[in-house]
């Protein structure tokens, strides 16, 4: 939509956290940051009923967050998530993506695995 876009590319499921890894295209003009890392709530996962299991920000660094016009790359990322057998993550959000300027955008992503 923005020129951005995000796929889910790998899953690691643990008793107490999950890691996604997300390939990351930035197509447009300008380098994109996915989150500010000291917004502990701009990444999570969302399940079935709505509660929200957040990012391990403090495990990530600008660097992993900053994407290039042109650049595809692969982000991974730790989320606080307990394992449950009936839990089902529905959605990946991103929800301050900075796109150059003082322009942010939200991406949400359904969860097909």
């Amino acid at each position: 939509a923005f020129g951005v876009k995000i796929d889910v590319v790998n899953k690691h499921q643990y008793m107490d956290y999950e890691i996604y890894e997300f390939e990351v295209t930035n197509n447009s003009k300008n380098t994109i940051i996915l989150s500010d890392i000291e917004n502990t709530d701009a990444i999570y996962l969302e399940d079935k009923n709505n509660i929200k299991y957040y990012a391990y920000m403090h495990e990530l660094s600008t660097a992993d967050m900053r994407v290039f016009p042109g650049e595809t790359k692969n982000v991974t990322i730790k989320y606080y998530s307990k394992y449950s057998s009936s839990k089902k993550i529905t959605k990946f959000i991103f929800s301050e993506i900075a796109l150059g300027g003082n322009e942010f955008a939200s991406f949400e992503i359904e969860n097909n695995w």
